[in-house]
């Protein structure tokens, strides 16, 4: 039998027990003296427990018991402060304070950090502020909580990304996770100097029983390609979790750049998910609208846009001119008003800009046509000659209430499809009422059946003097009958070239945008209503369209409440399905196509408003802020609207805590992973420096060897074109020396044998010179082996090709070098006898 007896550890309190609580929050050692302790005290139950024969199994054990779990729901919610069973001590004043009190002050104090922390992101307060607010906190609100309660710009920066951030982003992506849901995503450059790449998702979360959209990844790039946006978003939807085969839709705005990304990205899903592509809406209804009215702008109110951006330049950063201006203001008693900015690339901001110049019109006139000519000041400036020229300009004043008058109607349209509540249903109501109005203006009240070209072709369109000009405009407009007519044909072509531009671009040609209607509950009991929803069924693909279209059939007989403007659809419908529960069951089908089809885009507002956000946080000044860190502050404010901003409504859960007590640690990792990817960088580099380096050396000994080798090889050539000169010139003398020797020898002549005897001693003087050459070519030769890795042939083959032909050449006489060493040798016989 085993006696050993086990005793109680100090760092099994640190552990985290079955339910995620830890373990010192409940349990503590029970007294024993000086020994070591071999049981503890449940703090939670009055229990002790002995550890004597199975250790920390024993702590275990007790803690996944229904009676212990149940106590610590109780007694360690966030919101409890007392706990009268644990032990107490005393403090300065005398007074018994519970241990239990001040570890939940403790985690309330943390609360008040978490909150603070929330709340510096949704009024975007400097993260400095945060390094003189406990101090501040401690003296207002003077208590246990408030001394527990520390912070500083660090702190705040590591509870954001290392609690908060994590801590939504796994709530939400836990909440769509089996939803259908759509990407958005769009581009732009920020003030790191990098293209942002933002992408957020729409999805039906069943916890706020709503469609939600909330900020899924950015990512900082260099390029915006088709194919590095199409991977990002598939690398964003990987990191995510999420399952491509819930992808509906990809929603973007205009460029051409967004339909190659949409098709390379629908090629790869279809061959994944057994052909079924993205649903194709086309681009962002509000982006075309915006751009149809810029459109229309180039044939008539273009001299206004000028005007507006002229006029507020010329007084921005220049307060002596305002303040001359104010006082213009004051004598002609116009509103003290200072002028609206416009861009032309924002959304129909000429509206508000335009009639503040309405409001300001006859100050305007009065500072710039007799103020200033008086004062004689700013005459010869250019902006102020551009003004004057569209001043004078006649009609200008109809012309901006023109604009005006235009920019209402897509306004009217722009502004509504800004939200984030669904609205695909009316999305094409909306988008024909809007060509609808447009053509109003200008064609025969017999053909609105929204087409091209019979929509705005002559015969279709009002005389030019039928056009009605609103009141207001028309009693601006002054000349001659002539002038009035160029204006109303002006003011025709302007509604002609939008109205054409939302035909061919907007969503409203798409084939498939009329059948959404059929989700909107007063369009269910129309004819075309079911085939609609048939069309509806196969666009998205989902489920089987059969169950679908008969449950259909079903809730047209149904008595549904009125939907009112002020409703969402999504909200709508939920109710509608969940007030009882046959209807759960009897409309499931139904209910998936309604809340799928909710979850399409129907612009790209959100992510315009994600920019304007994300411009707010990464600013001039804090450049260095990592993509990591406005991520997870991006998806803590999205987290934060179903609270409505309000950090104080969010429920401090155990885990957040959990996150938030181990935010330094985990920052602390991951700083420490940056310096080992830091290290990593620089030791690539340092890797890549050296492999530069031994290149380069490389090259340079190559260089080095061909420059010897050809040098070698020049050389060798001169050598052996002197060795075959010696060579021959000795032929020669040895022919020639045994010739005369011969012909003395038969003549008996001592003269000419001498004679011959010095052309002998020529030849073999040439001969040992020759030999000489061969040593050298050799000597050549052994040098040129000892340069490793180079040919002759790979390097200069004219050099070889050269040395090859002299090397044949020189075989070729090696026959009559041998007959003539022969006549030599006979020659010196003879001289020998002689």
């Amino acid at each position: 039998m085993n006696d050993k007896k086990c005793t109680v550890n100090n760092t099994w309190f640190e552990r985290t027990d079955s339910h995620g609580y830890v373990i010192k929050r409940w349990c503590r050692p029970e007294t024993s003296g000086d020994s070591a302790s071999e049981s503890v005290v449940c703090t939670i139950c009055s229990t002790s427990i002995s550890c004597k024969q199975k250790g920390f199994q024993a702590i275990t054990q007790h803690a996944s018991t229904q009676k212990h779990f149940r106590q610590c729901q109780i007694k360690l919610n966030s919101t409890q402060l007392t706990l009268a069973t644990d032990e107490n001590k005393t403090n300065e004043t005398g007074n018994v304070v519970s241990l239990s009190f001040i570890n939940n002050n403790v985690e309330m104090g943390k609360k008040a950090e978490l909150i603070w922390a929330m709340l510096s992101i949704v009024c975007n307060i400097s993260a400095a502020s945060s390094d003189i607010i406990a101090p501040a906190f401690h003296v207002m609100f003077p208590g246990e909580i408030s001394s527990n309660y520390t912070m500083s710009r660090t702190k705040l920066g590591y509870i954001i990304s290392e609690a908060l951030g994590p801590y939504f982003r796994n709530m939400f992506l836990k909440d769509a996770e089996s939803s259908y849901y759509t990407v958005l995503y769009d581009e732009t450059v920020n003030n790191k100097g990098l293209k942002e790449l933002q992408l957020k998702i729409i999805y039906y979360s069943e916890v706020y029983k709503k469609v939600s959209v909330s900020h899924l990844e950015t990512f900082f790039i260099t390029k915006a390609t088709a194919d590095i946006v199409k991977d990002h978003i598939k690398e964003a939807i990987d990191n995510a979790g999420l399952t491509f085969n819930h992808l509906l839709m990809l929603g973007s705005d205009g460029p051409n750049v967004n339909k190659k990304i949409f098709n390379l990205l629908n090629e790869e899903l279809k061959e994944v998910r057994d052909r079924k592509g993205l649903i194709d809406l086309g681009t962002c209804p509000i982006h075309c609208i915006h751009n149809a009215f810029l459109k229309g702008m180039e044939t008539f109110g273009e001299d206004v846009n000028d005007f507006i951006i002229l006029i507020y330049y010329y007084f921005k950063k220049y307060p002596v001119r305002w303040q001359e201006y104010s006082e213009v203001q004051i004598l002609n008693k116009i509103p003290q008003h200072h002028f609206i900015k416009h861009c032309s690339t924002r959304w129909l901001t000429i509206l508000e800009a335009a009639e503040r110049i309405i409001e300001q019109w006859s100050a305007i006139k009065y500072y710039f046509k007799t103020y200033l000519p008086k004062n004689k000041r700013d005459c010869e400036n250019n902006k102020y000659k551009k003004i004057m020229k569209l001043i004078n300009k006649p009609n200008f004043k109809a012309e901006i209430l023109q604009t005006i008058q235009s920019a209402k109607l897509f306004v009217k349209f722009t502004g509504h499809f800004q939200t984030e509540a669904p609205l695909i249903h009316i999305l094409h109501t909306e988008l024909k009422s809007l060509v609808i109005a447009i053509a109003s203006f200008v064609c025969k009240n017999n053909n609105w059946n929204c087409s091209l070209p019979s929509m705005f072709n002559e015969d279709n369109l009002l005389n030019i003097n039928d056009i009605v000009l609103d009141p207001k405009v028309q009693q601006n407009v002054t000349g001659n009958e002539r002038t009035v007519l160029e204006f109303k044909k002006s003011v025709r072509q302007h509604y002609i070239t939008a109205a054409e531009y939302l035909l061919n671009k907007s969503p409203l040609m798409n084939k498939n945008l009329k059948y959404f209607k059929s989700i909107d509950p007063q369009v269910i009991k129309k004819k075309y209503a079911l085939e609609y929803f048939s069309k509806l069924c196969e666009t998205l693909n989902i489920i089987i369209p059969g169950n679908a279209v008969d449950e259909y059939r079903l809730l047209k007989f149904e008595t549904l409440p009125i939907l009112e403007k002020t409703d969402r659809i999504d909200n709508y419908w939920i109710k509608f399905f969940e007030k009882a529960e046959k209807n759960v069951e009897k409309y499931k089908n139904v209910k998936s196509i309604f809340l799928a089809a909710c979850c399409l885009s129907h612009g790209n507002a959100s992510v315009e408003r994600g920019f304007s956000r994300s411009k707010l946080i990464l600013t001039e000044e804090k450049t260095n802020m990592s993509v990591r860190t406005l991520n997870a502050r991006l998806t803590i404010a999205d987290a934060l609207k179903h609270f409505d901003n309000k950090p104080e409504t969010v429920p401090i859960t155990n885990e957040l805590l959990l996150l938030a007590g181990q935010a330094r640690r985990h920052y602390q990792d991951y700083l420490d992973a940056e310096k080992l990817k830091e290290k990593e960088r620089i030791q690539q580099k340092e890797k890549e420096k050296a492999e530069k380096r031994l290149a380069a050396e490389q090259q340079a000994l190559v260089k080095e060897s061909k420059k010897t080798l050809q040098e070698i090889d020049e050389t060798m050539v001169q050598e052996k074109e002197i060795k075959t000169q010696k060579e021959k010139s000795a032929d020669k003398l040895l022919e020639e020396g045994n010739v005369r020797l011969k012909a003395a020898l038969a003549a008996n002549n001592t003269m000419e044998a001498r004679i011959a005897q010095a052309l002998i001693d020529g030849a073999l003087s040439l001969r040992e010179e020759e030999r000489e050459s061969e040593k050298k070519l050799s000597i050549l030769e052994k040098r040129k082996s000892t340069i490793p890795a180079i040919t002759t042939c790979n390097l200069w083959p004219e050099t070889s090709v050269m040395l090859r032909a002299m090397e044949c050449a020189v075989r070729s006489r090696a026959s009559i070098a041998r007959q003539a060493n022969c006549d030599l040798l006979h020659g010196r016989r003879w001289l020998s006898m002689m």
